[in-house]
């Protein structure tokens, strides 16, 4: 199995496959824990699944300050640029296309400050939800799965530290956290959580039906007097589980049951 240390300090290990639901199951509910799940695994577009715990940096703004957090963002990558530099091509091809780094949530509402809106615009849109504009995690390391191959990595950058040799003690560090973290989970699929009918009361729109066709019809008249030439009308709805188990909700509906 492959094991390999790059000058530059980052070390990969291959391990036997564990499933990948199980070894996110003990972080579902660690802040900033990120699980990047390819679930319908026949797909073209879905080869890779990753997990990722305890970024080094957070990055986490709301809309206004949306050209300041990608300054930051792009300051915080940027001298690790070439960390992977003189990767030779066959390892490149046999490895995971993300081998740590950035993840996280950009909302939509970032739009609000990175272009000029019109005049007669709100500034900023009111989310109900309370959640960042954007909110990005620097991962140093991440457990990642070849599901067509069905073979399972670590990787580990050993970022922040700022020497190659610095940053291979605390790469070897993660990896043997990792593996720690994984000893003795199954290699199969779980079961199905035994979740009844999983909401408690039917969903609730934020619009009446008459509200929507009224704002359709004013995106109608304001596209043909040539204000805008299309619009986003977002409809959201809103229920609340039978269960405060959320990950086990989310287990049950990517089995599309």
């Amino acid at each position: 199995m492959l094991s390999y240390v790059h000058p530059n300090g980052p070390v990969v290990e291959e391990i036997e496959w564990v499933d990948p639901e199980a070894a996110f199951a003990p972080l579902a509910g660690a802040a900033y824990a990120v699980w990047l799940d390819s679930n319908d695994t026949h797909h073209a577009a879905a080869r890779f699944s990753y997990i990722m715990r305890d970024p080094y940096q957070i990055i986490e703004t709301q809309a206004w300050e949306a050209h300041e957090s990608f300054d930051r963002l792009n300051a915080a990558l940027r001298p690790h640029g070439d960390l992977w530099q003189g990767l030779s091509a066959d390892l490149d091809d046999r490895l995971p296309p993300f081998r740590g780094g950035a993840v996280g949530l950009f909302g939509y509402d970032l739009a609000y400050g990175l272009e000029d809106l019109p005049p007669n615009q709100a500034p900023f849109a009111t989310d109900a939800l309370a959640l960042p504009a954007m909110a990005i995690g620097l991962y140093a390391s991440a457990l990642a799965f070849d599901h067509r191959t069905r073979r399972a990595w670590l990787i580990a950058t050993g970022l922040p530290e700022t020497t190659p040799t610095a940053r291979t003690a605390a790469a070897l560090g993660e990896i043997g956290a990792w593996k720690t973290r994984l000893s003795g989970l199954p290699a199969n699929p779980l079961p199905a959580p035994s979740l009844t009918l999983p909401l408690a009361a039917a969903p609730q729109s934020n619009f009446s039906r008459e509200d929507f066709c009224r704002k359709v019809d004013e995106i109608i008249e304001r596209i043909l007097a040539g204000e805008i030439f299309q619009a986003n009308l977002a409809h959201r709805f809103r229920a609340k589980l039978n269960t405060s188990d959320r990950f086990a909700y989310y287990r049950r509906l990517r089995r599309g049951s």
